[in-house]
């Protein structure tokens, strides 16, 4: 397995190995990285957008402070292109839509999701986030057609094939999850093998 030194790479380069550790489940990894990265201190040149990914992995684990101290730092926001802007803007509707549906208030999360989605029908943080609330409202059909989208354009991404695995198992299509589960490569596809075995 190729090793990566952190501190032979450049801030960038860290941020977007901590993204891809976090796309991949190695969210401790992910974590670590992007720990790196906040106790430098930032450049006065830096803009927001050179701190997406470790924004992005601050959110997905829980860590939202540390996520809005970059997101509200004014030095960053002054050297920040508005579209930039935007997309942090989609990342904040989309944490606050899962909020929502953990909380099992669906109607408030769709209304959240739906007109960005109408705006950005390709993204696949918001495409995503629907899917999640489908599933969780027990619409897998649903669930299932926007996961299948993801992966027609994004084939290794990893939110997308575990969700698009379980809804198969919770329709009881073994086989549509037996094929799913062979374009993933991490850890802990044995243990989902393991639980498919015990069901069928």
């Amino acid at each position: 397995m190729l090793q990566v030194t952190p501190s032979k790479l450049t801030d960038s380069q860290l941020g977007h190995l901590a993204y891809l550790n976090l796309r991949c489940g190695q969210k401790d990894r992910a974590l670590d990285l992007a720990n790196i990265i906040a106790s430098k201190p930032i450049p006065q040149n830096a803009s927001i957008s050179d701190y997406t990914d470790i924004i992005t992995v601050f959110n997905e684990t829980g860590n939202y402070d540390l996520a809005n101290s970059f997101k509200q730092n004014q030095s960053l926001l002054s050297n920040t292109s508005s579209e930039d802007l935007d997309k942090l803007s989609l990342g904040d509707t989309i944490k606050q839509a899962d909020t929502l549906r953990e909380l099992k208030r669906y109607a408030d999360a769709y209304d959240l999701l739906f007109p960005k989605l109408q705006q950005h029908p390709e993204n696949a943080d918001l495409n995503l986030a629907m899917a999640r609330l489908y599933q969780d409202n027990q619409d897998n059909k649903m669930a299932q057609a926007i996961y299948e989208k993801v992966l027609q354009k994004d084939g290794s991404n990893q939110t997308a094939l575990e969700g698009a695995i379980n809804v198969a198992l919770a329709a009881e299509e073994y086989e549509k999850a037996y094929r799913t589960i062979k374009g993933i490569q991490i850890i802990g596809v044995k243990n989902v093998t393991e639980v498919m075995d015990l069901q069928m």
